[in-house]
């Protein structure tokens, strides 16, 4: 399935994610994402639609535009749903590498559980197994 991109301005991403333009900046200067500028001097920003959905409810609404006096608000907002990005992010890669060490002790479980299937005894275990 391909990932679906959207090419937005700091003013675009703000009004789809309810949020002001500099919370919107700071999504995608701390968010790493994709930065060019253009011809025009405005900045388009690069997302994809996962990353849209993560910074949006989990219900899919967009949240309610932010007043001007809810600047503060606004930013801790993003910066709440960049950690939970990175850390979801981290979660992923500390799974990955915990699934790489233990494959060779799975692999090694599958190994000894096909050669002595259920119906034969397993040989018992030492304590001292060198």
């Amino acid at each position: 399935m391909p990932i679906d991109y959207q090419r937005l301005t700091y003013r675009q991403l703000a009004a789809e994610l309810g949020i002001s333009h500099a919370a919107a900046r700071a999504i995608a200067i701390n968010g790493g994402l994709h930065m060019e500028r253009g011809f025009d001097g405005r900045v388009r920003i690069t997302i994809s639609d996962s990353v849209m959905r993560k910074l949006r409810r989990g219900d899919g609404r967009r949240r309610p535009a932010a007043a001007e006096g809810d600047k503060v608000d606004s930013i801790t907002e993003a910066r709440i749903a960049l950690s939970r990005i990175a850390r979801d992010q981290a979660k992923a890669e500390a799974d990955a590498i915990r699934r790489q060490q233990l494959a060779p002790q799975l692999e090694a479980e599958r190994m000894k559980a096909e050669a002595y299937p259920a119906t034969k005894q397993r040989p018992r275990q030492t304590r001292f197994d060198f």
